[in-house]
């Protein structure tokens, strides 16, 4: 075991350019440092924001979040404001009077309007987010605060090294809370102010003399005596959400104490002042209560602390130079927790690091310098989990069993000449079996009995090979199977003794292969992972085997030959992982799904408890949901170390954790409690170009709920922002710009160029999701308004027309001319063809005189003498009809409902004559009855089926009339006289031209068998 002074060393030979005294100094706080965070404490991935993203210095004095949810950070030369993505930089321009005042930032504040206000050596601005610059305060110039508190809406206290300060916002006026040297609250208020916090109308405010509490209604200060401390100098003060006060006293603020309002209770906390005799030039740089009511400590020398209530101690979280996600430097200045919980440290040399303590899912196991002995190598092949709960973890150089509850190491490796030391430092195997850990090595088997401490080597005695170990896993009958490069071999319990299988009648076959995986399933099947081999499963219950290999013309047969991993999922499924792909095997056709084919490596199968499949990948860490649909990725984002992973099983713990080895350490991590989320706070448009250039607005383009572009202001483009600073790059975009877009587009491109769009009105969606498959969140939306070019304009266009028309009228006006007289000629041709076609109307109309009045008059005459009262009302009728005919024959057109109701008088004529003989059914819908026909249509149809059928009231005639296919459809029954002595044959013939000539569609004449039909085109 490796002494801690060792790993010490180690870690200071890492540093270049360390002096002597330097290095020894930095030897007692390292020794120390180890024993603050002794135990076992949660791990933290800290993402690291310097110089090199993009922050103009490294030395950070304050941080604070604006009304958006942007971050800004106050520098020793600057101001920078990180959206997550990208850092931007204000600093002092002497050319612009609206720039930063100056360079060098002490303190930040975000007031509860949301707005940045930001102290420096000469006073206090305030940045103004529409125009983008800074509002100096005047009256602020020979003010220097160190620390900014908001007490109200309206009133913001300055902790100064002359005292405190009151800034009223609303009147812009700073007061000096100090008038008289004879008034002891006043003297108090005038003193070097260290830090300040309040609660509950009261400041609290530390100075080098003691505590001082400040009441804000009466605006009276005393002196707090506390017990311990006395007049000792207080360096940071802060109230928990207890409602507990915290300050740091002593020389240089090395110790801590707790205590209530009321200063009737004390708990001290002096393990940062080492020993009485050795003591550091650490201090306590701030003191802060996120959220959930844990304290946390920035010091000089121990970096980030967590307090422990419980043990009354605190955990250190130093910079490792081994462990990337570590926090980048010891010499923490300043504490910050955003609004979606993410804790902000800054630093001196180191710019800042920021986590989230309640978002840690993964953890990683790794070399340390902060720890000896800590695990022996990067590279990591296996795990397993002792009865005492200790993990035995597997790497290139040696075995480590690591006590999780002490959070410290025991290692095994060779010596060389030492017959109870590990075989060979290579391990590839572990398997926890009782008193027994079994671990095989790159060249060899050892057993371990945990109960002696003695190492065996297992080799030509028991005849195994020296052999690379792969794989090792135990039946449920207590046999201990071993998969090597030379083979599989098994312990076999009921004899105590190792034997080979290449004599066993099923395994024998394959029984000598390089067996890298093996897996046994919930039925007591063992499935072995080939070499380049393929997939065997052995079932000692029904005494088969079945083995498979990669087929290229089949492509239901397995992925490839070269497999890595098995596991079985909650509903009995086989999964097998290869060198190229994952496959699910169906047992009820012998078939293999493929999955990821041409991805690359699969690798270290495990289903949790809700079903979904975790695996390895060369991409990174992956997740197969229970709908066997989504996959999802993780990779160093998320707070992986690394997505190199170890093409070897994962581990299942007693607890249901998950182990992974890796190229760079083990990840550990709970899938139970990994929960898709989208840790998405605020999503903005956060700006808007037009031909490349931003479009400056009065409003902050945040809080815009419009835009409007000038005519040709068509190229623009849409830049969109999601505050999301643990994961920003795996953050989709989705937008769509109606009606410009169909449909929503997806992208992790947060800008949106479109090009050549039309004027009009458009409306631009979008919303962000942290996972491509959910997009269950807000959305938001804003107006764009493209004013049309004066040429795409459509008074412009008609106006072209016009022209247009006019100078081809000029151009043509010659021709028109010369063919004037042939349209004349042409014109009179028309009008004569028309005059035409009305005379053979008129004839048309008239042939109904002669014949229809003679049997009128008759029918007229019957009935004076037999009944007076019916021949007035047909003689009434005869004069409607020749009334509507001497009306209408100076039109071409009537109305239909016109016509029906000339038809239905001629019918009622007729009908005295005919009597049940003659049945007419008109039949039209009102919506046709504003439609035209030419005059006395229906009534002539009507007389031609009675001119030229026989009528009789055994057998009467059926006259229908009705509308079909947008023409009047006049139908009757065929019972056609032998003889017709008034019919010329011309009727029909000249209702056909006159209809051509009104609507240029022709009368269609139709007869069968059955009926006489004549369909009239409606006008």
């Amino acid at each position: 075991m490796l002494p801690v002074l060792f790993v010490i060393f180690g870690y200071l030979t890492f540093i270049n350019h360390t002096t002597p005294v330097r290095k020894a100094f930095l030897l007692i706080i390292l020794f120390y440092a180890y024993h603050i965070a002794g135990a076992q404490s949660p791990t933290f991935n800290f993402h690291q924001l310097s110089t090199g993203n993009g922050l103009h210095d490294p030395t950070i004095r304050d941080i604070a979040q604006d009304k958006y949810g942007y971050i800004w950070i106050g520098s020793s030369t600057g101001l920078n404001r990180f959206n997550g993505y990208d850092v931007k930089v204000f600093q002092h321009q002497m050319s612009d009077s609206f720039s930063l005042p100056e360079n060098r930032v002490f303190a930040l504040l975000a007031d509860k309007a949301g707005n940045i206000w930001i102290a420096q050596p000469n006073g206090i601005s305030r940045y103004d987010y529409n125009n983008n610059h800074f509002i100096y305060q005047p009256e602020s110039k020979n003010i220097s605060a160190y620390k900014m508190l908001q007490a109200n809406a309206t009133e913001i206290y300055l902790a100064t090294r002359e005292g405190l300060v009151l800034f009223d916002i609303v009147k812009g006026t700073f007061t000096w809370l100090k008038n008289s040297s004879h008034d002891l609250s006043q003297i108090l208020l005038s003193r070097y102010i260290n830090d300040f916090c309040s609660s509950n109308g009261k400041i609290y405010i530390a100075t080098d003399s003691g505590l001082v509490q400040y009441t804000i209604a009466t605006g009276l200060a005393k002196k707090i005596m506390l017990a311990p401390v006395s007049n000792a100098f207080i360096g940071k003060v802060a109230i928990d959400t207890a409602n507990n006060i915290w300050v740091s006293y002593g020389e240089n603020g090395l110790q801590l104490l707790k205590t209530d309002t009321n200063f009737s209770k004390y708990i001290t906390c002096d393990q940062f002042t080492l020993t009485n005799t050795k003591k550091t030039d650490n201090r306590i740089t701030s003191v802060f209560s996120d959220d959930k009511g844990r304290l946390w400590l920035a010091t000089s020398q121990f970096g980030l602390c967590l307090y422990n209530e419980t043990t009354n101690t605190f955990a250190s979280y130093m910079h490792d130079p081994l462990q990337m996600m570590s926090i980048s430097d010891n010499l923490t200045t300043t504490l910050f927790q955003d609004r979606q919980g993410y804790m902000w440290v800054g630093t001196e040399v180191s710019g800042v690091n920021y986590f989230h303590p309640d978002q840690t899912f993964f953890r990683s196991i790794q070399p340390s310098y902060n720890q000896s002995p800590a695990l022996p190598d990067y590279w990591c092949r296996a795990a397993g989990e002792d009865i005492n709960g200790n993990l035995w973890l597997a790497t290139a150089q040696g075995i480590a069993e690591y006590n999780i509850k002490k959070n410290s190491y025991t290692l095994f490796q060779h010596t060389t000449g030492k017959n109870n030391s590990l075989h060979f430092n290579s391990v590839r195997s572990v398997l926890c079996d009782g008193d027994i850990i079994w671990i095989g090595t790159a060249n060899g088997l050892n057993r371990y009995h945990l109960s002696t401490g003695k190492m065996d080597y297992l080799g030509e005695k028991e005849e195994l090979p020296e052999s690379f170990f792969w794989s090792i896993i135990k039946d449920f009958q207590g046999n201990i199977w071993f998969g090597c490069r030379d083979g599989i071999y098994r312990y076999n319990k009921s004899k105590g003794a190792i034997e080979g299988l290449g004599t066993d009648s099923l395994l024998g076959s394959y029984a000598g292969n390089n067996t890298v995986s093996m897996y046994e399933d919930s039925r007591h099947r063992i499935w072995f992972g080939f070499n380049t081999k393929g997939l065997l499963m052995y079932d000692p219950a029904k005494a088969t085997a079945k083995y498979w290999r990669k087929n290229a013309h089949d492509p239901t047969s397995i992925s490839d030959d070269h497999v890595t991993s098995v596991t079985e999922d909650k509903k009995g499924f086989i999964w097998i992982a290869t060198l190229d792909g994952l496959n699910a095997y169906q047992e009820s056709n012998n078939t293999f799904t493929k999955y990821l084919m041409g991805n690359g490596l699969t690798s270290s199968l495990l289903a949790d408890e809700q079903n979904r499949l975790w695996f390895a990948s060369s991409k990174g860490l992956q997740m197969l949901d229970t709908a066997r649909k989504i996959f999802s990725l993780f990779d160093i984002s998320y707070g992986l170390p690394t997505v190199d992973f170890n093409y070897q099983d994962a581990y299942r713990m007693k607890n249901g954790n998950f182990i992974y080895p890796t190229l760079k350490g083990f990840i550990l991590f709970d899938p139970s409690k990994y929960i898709n989320r989208n840790n998405i706070s605020e999503t903005y448009i956060s700006s808007f170009t037009v031909y490349g250039n931003k479009r400056d607005t009065i409003i902050n383009f945040e809080d815009k709920k419009n835009i409007s572009l000038r005519p040709g202001e068509n190229f623009f483009a849409i830049d969109m922002i999601a505050l999301n600073y643990g994961n920003p790059k795996e953050i989709w975009y989705a937008h769509k710009m109606e009606p410009f877009d169909k449909e929503w587009l997806y992208s992790k491109d947060r800008t949106v160029n479109y090009t050549n769009v039309p004027g009009g009105d458009y409306i631009y969606h979008y919303k962000t999701s942290t996972d491509i498959n959910n997009w269950n969140t807000p959305e938001k939306l804003i107006a764009v308004y493209v004013d049309t070019i004066y040429y795409k304009t459509w008074w412009f266009r008609l106006i072209s027309l016009l022209l247009a028309l006019f100078i081809i009228f000029c151009l043509y006006k010659y021709r028109i001319t010369q063919k004037e007289k042939v349209y004349t000629l042409q014109t009179k041709a028309n009008s004569l063809e028309k005059e035409k076609v009305l005379v053979m109307y008129e004839s048309l109309k008239q042939q109904l005189n002669p014949h229809f009045l003679f049997n009128s008059l008759t029918s007229l005459s019957g009935l004076i003498t037999a009944n007076p009262v019916n021949a007035k009302q047909f003689l009434d009728k005869m004069s409607k009809i020749y009334r509507y005919i001497l009306t209408s024959r100076d039109h071409e057109t009537v109305s239909l409902a016109e016509d029906i109701k000339l038809a239905t008088i001629y019918t009622e004529l007729q009908q005295t004559r005919f009597k049940d003989g003659l049945k007419v059914l008109i039949d039209v819908s009102e919506i046709y009855l504003h439609r035209k026909i030419a005059p006395v249509t229906i009534q002539n149809l009507i007389e031609n089926a009675i001119k030229h059928n026989i009528i009789d009231e055994a057998r009467p005639l059926m006259i229908n009339v009705f509308i079909e296919d947008d023409r009047l459809v006049v139908q009757n029954n065929l019972q056609k006289k032998k003889f017709v002595e008034t019919s010329n044959k011309h009727g029909l013939v000249n209702m056909q031209s006159l209809y051509n000539y009104l609507s240029g569609r022709p009368v269609v004449i139709t007869e069968d068998e059955s009926n006489f039909i004549v369909r009239v085109p409606l006008l």
